[in-house]
């Protein structure tokens, strides 16, 4: 059984900015899919904290490998549209947020 690796980006969303962030946030997902295509299997989910701190929004995507993860995020770097994406984002991110979080998977039922 292979372990997969968890990527978590956790950011702080500026008090007064969640509705706007609610608007760009999906997009990512979908603009990620459509980039790396045939080339990423797993689920690419974005999700908002409900309990504990609020004005938190979290990607979440599984690699097989930190050189995986890497070869990805180069791809995005490289990528116009998903730089337009970020830039739309960039003006409701507070820059305390927390940023990548790694959990490797060692068992699951």
């Amino acid at each position: 059984e292979r372990i997969r690796m968890l990527f978590n980006r956790i950011i702080n969303i500026k008090p007064g900015s969640m509705n706007k962030v609610l608007e760009i946030a999906p997009k990512f997902p979908h603009l990620a899919k459509k980039i790396l295509d045939e080339k990423y299997k797993g689920p690419i989910k974005v999700m908002i904290r409900l309990h504990g701190p609020l004005g938190q929004i979290k990607w979440q995507w599984e690699n097989d490998s930190m050189d995986e993860d890497v070869q990805n995020a180069m791809t995005f770097a490289q990528n116009d549209e998903w730089n337009k994406l970020v830039e739309e984002m960039s003006p409701y991110i507070e820059s305390s947020s927390i940023g990548d979080v790694i959990w490797a998977e060692i068992a699951s039922v």
